[in-house]
């Protein structure tokens, strides 16, 4: 956790400078930092949200990636982060929608037709396919416990593995038996999850 720590909690000059490669990446995060250095860059208003910003439609796809993801909270999103998410849907690569969809699911905005989200559903991608279906028990909550309730059984283990989570987040009681089936999911994630998540009813697992 140290090495986090020294990201988020160094000041914005040095945090700009990490952004820019000026510098190399602190002593032992030399893969996947940039998003902690978004995420902290996003806690120096305005000066590193508007650095941030500048990088919504880059081509270069990590630090794309990474300021999509450290823009889309509800304190710093606006209507050009939102417009943003949605075109990265639209047009950009897998990552980048991946990041898109997880956007719209933490600031709880379903602009997409849903169509296009069902359509997800048929990939081949576990991660994706996993993320549509979270998108859309969350649009449609009338709907969330038929939707996970066949996530439970879904042949895919990341679609198993998410469900799990929105059940014991969303605190959806009627779904934790099923989700005790999981403990013993060949998948270990999965069986975490089930165990995880079941700790939210005070269930013994």
């Amino acid at each position: 956790m140290g090495v986090y720590r020294d990201i988020h909690d160094a000041p914005l000059e040095r945090l700009l400078r990490w952004w820019s490669g000026a510098i190399p990446p602190p002593d032992g995060f030399e893969v996947g930092y940039l998003d902690e250095v978004a995420f902290a860059l996003s806690k120096h208003p305005p000066e590193g949200v508007m650095v941030l910003k500048q990088w919504l439609y880059s081509d270069d796809l990590d630090r794309r990636s990474a300021a999509l993801a450290s823009l889309a909270y509800p304190d710093v999103a606006d209507e050009e982060v939102r417009d943003a998410l949605t075109r990265a849907f639209d047009d950009g690569p897998r990552d980048v929608r991946y990041r898109a969809l997880w956007g719209f699911i933490h600031l709880e905005y379903f602009p997409l037709e849903r169509r296009r989200v069902s359509d997800l559903l048929e990939s081949g991608d576990q991660r994706m396919t996993a993320l549509a279906m979270v998108y859309l028990s969350r649009a449609y909550p009338s709907e969330a416990i038929s939707i996970l309730r066949a996530a439970l059984l879904s042949l895919n283990p990341r679609m198993r593995e998410y469900a799990c989570d929105e059940i014991g987040d969303g605190g959806i009681s009627e779904l934790s038996e099923q989700m005790r089936a999981l403990l013993e999911d060949p998948d270990k994630d999965v069986a975490q999850a089930a165990q995880i998540n079941l700790e939210f009813f005070n269930q013994e697992v």
